[in-house]
């Protein structure tokens, strides 16, 4: 009887161990769904400073090429320039509907 006992109590023991296995893991998901989260609003954010970035830097490097540096032909010039248009074209089409 005392064999049966002592074998109660060593699965009853495992069983609170897992138990408390279980509950420390939901509590590192819970942590690291925050953190994933986090990082992902962080990405959006550098994604969005980043592009702003990138059209400040397309604005420099024509306003460069206009101010008559010999950096790039007349031609590449004008198709920078279609192609601006052509962007604010489709943003005025977007204001549009």
């Amino acid at each position: 009887m005392n064999f049966n006992n002592q074998i109660v109590s060593d699965i009853y023991q495992k069983i609170q161990k897992i138990e408390s296995d279980r509950v420390r893991l939901i509590e590192n998901e819970v942590l690291l769904q925050k953190r994933i989260a986090d990082l992902e609003k962080e990405l959006q954010s550098e994604k969005s400073s980043f592009e702003t970035l990138e059209q400040k830097y397309k604005v420099l490097k024509l306003a460069k090429s206009l101010e008559g540096e010999k950096t790039e032909s007349g031609t590449d010039l004008k198709l920078k320039i279609n192609e601006m248009v052509r962007e604010i074209d489709k943003c005025i089409a977007l204001l549009n509907k």
